[in-house]
């Protein structure tokens, strides 16, 4: 799971790297477009013009003009910006639709709605513990939120937090 996909780096490296499928997870149409174009050259990436929370809805999402790559469903990481529509999905409910059979990796820089993403994730990471890399840097209690997210939903979790960012596994 590639979310806040951008342009699709990080899911043309998980693509060469072997992943057998990469759902990019991109909400802004700016963005999703150059993911569509990534995975015109990659077949196993499979674009989501949505953005992963804690509910299936329609959540406003704070643009920045000309800086689409800081969108975020936090007004409050983005004063001043232009607001558009965008369809939300929690991660258990596009597992369960899509029939998803194991989840093995999830990355996440979505501007601060990561705590969102994992509350919408619970049920995905208690049954398949995915290894986690999460951004940290937007809101000042990042690492605390969502440390204690992840061992709500499973507290096998082992949990790292790096210069910005939080590594999450389960010991094999």
């Amino acid at each position: 799971i590639d979310a806040g996909s951008c342009c699709g780096a990080f899911s043309a490296y998980a693509s060469v790297k072997g992943a057998d499928a990469v759902y990019a997870f991109e909400p802004v149409a700016e963005n999703l477009a150059y993911v569509e174009r990534t995975a015109k050259l990659n077949k196993n990436i499979f674009p989501v013009g949505k953005g992963l929370s804690d509910e299936n809805a329609q959540k406003n999402i704070f643009i920045e003009p000309r800086r689409y790559s800081q969108s975020s469903l936090l007004q409050e990481l983005n004063q001043g910006t232009s607001s558009t529509q965008v369809e939300t999905v929690r991660l258990d409910d596009f597992v369960r639709e899509n029939n998803l059979s194991r989840v093995d990796f999830i990355k996440a820089d979505i501007e601060g709605a990561e705590r969102l993403m994992l509350e919408g994730a619970q049920e995905t990471l208690k049954r398949f513990a995915p290894k986690l890399a999460l951004c940290t840097y937007h809101l000042p209690d990042d690492p605390e939120v969502m440390s204690s997210l992840i061992l709500k939903a499973n507290p096998k979790y082992n949990i790292v937090q790096k210069r910005m960012k939080l590594f999450a596994s389960v010991p094999e």
